[in-house]
C-alpha cells in the first residue's frame, strides 16, 4: 500500500469513528445530562484532581515501555510504526473514551454501583476489540481479554478518581502509543 493510500485510509477510518461513535454519545450525553452522572462540561471542564493513586495508574499505563525496555535491554521502536499511525491514535483514545467512560460507563454509574458500571463497560470494551484484533489476523486469546480488560478498568478508574474524561483520553492514547510503537 502507498504512503499516501495509508494516510487517506487512516482518516477514513479516523472521519468514520467520529461520525458514527464520537457525534451520537456527544449527543446522548448532552440530551440525558439530567439523568447521567457527569454533564459533557463535567467531562471536558472539571478540574482535573490527580489523587496520589493516580501516578500508580500512570505507572501501570506506561507497562508496554517497560516490558519493551526488560525484553530488549532497550528502547527499540517497533520497526512496523508508520507515520500513518499518528492519525490512529489521534483518534482512537478520543473516540474510544468518549463512548467508553464518556457514555456508556457515565450512564450505568447513575443506575449501579460504580464497581459494577466499570465491569459491564469495560466488559463491552473487550467486545469491540474483539473484530480488530481479528482484522490484525490474530485470534484473541484470554491474555489479551485479560488484558484490554485491565487497561479499560484503568481507563474507567482514572475517571472515577478525576471525574475528568480528558485523563483516560490522554492514559489511552499513551498506552496506545506506547504499544504501536515500542511492541513487537
Amino acid at each position: 500500500m502507498s504512503h499516501t493510500d495509508q494516510y487517506t485510509g487512516e482518516v477514513i477510518n479516523s472521519l468514520t469513528k467520529v461520525v458514527l461513535w464520537v457525534f451520537p454519545s456527544i449527543y446522548f450525553i448532552r440530551k440525558y445530562q439530567s439523568e447521567l452522572t457527569y454533564s459533557l462540561t463535567d467531562l471536558f471542564c472539571s478540574k482535573i484532581r490527580w489523587p496520589t493513586e493516580m501516578w500508580g495508574v500512570l505507572l501501570l499505563t506506561c507497562m508496554p515501555l517497560i516490558k519493551s525496555f526488560i525484553q530488549n535491554k532497550s528502547l527499540t521502536l517497533n520497526q512496523d510504526f508508520k507515520s500513518s499511525n499518528w492519525i490512529w491514535l489521534a483518534v482512537v483514545g478520543l473516540t474510544e473514551e468518549i463512548v467508553f467512560r464518556g457514555l456508556i460507563q457515565n450512564a450505568l454509574t447513575s443506575k449501579m454501583q460504580t464497581s459494577s458500571a466499570m465491569i459491564i463497560t469495560n466488559i463491552l470494551f473487550i467486545i469491540i476489540h474483539f473484530p480488530i484484533q481479528m482484522h490484525n489476523g490474530t485470534f484473541p486469546n484470554f491474555f489479551q481479554f485479560a488484558n484490554t480488560f485491565v487497561i479499560g478498568m484503568i481507563f474507567s478508574y482514572s475517571l472515577d478518581k478525576t471525574k475528568n474524561l480528558c485523563v483516560p483520553i490522554i492514559l489511552h492514547t499513551l498506552y496506545d502509543l506506547l504499544v504501536t510503537a515500542f511492541l513487537k
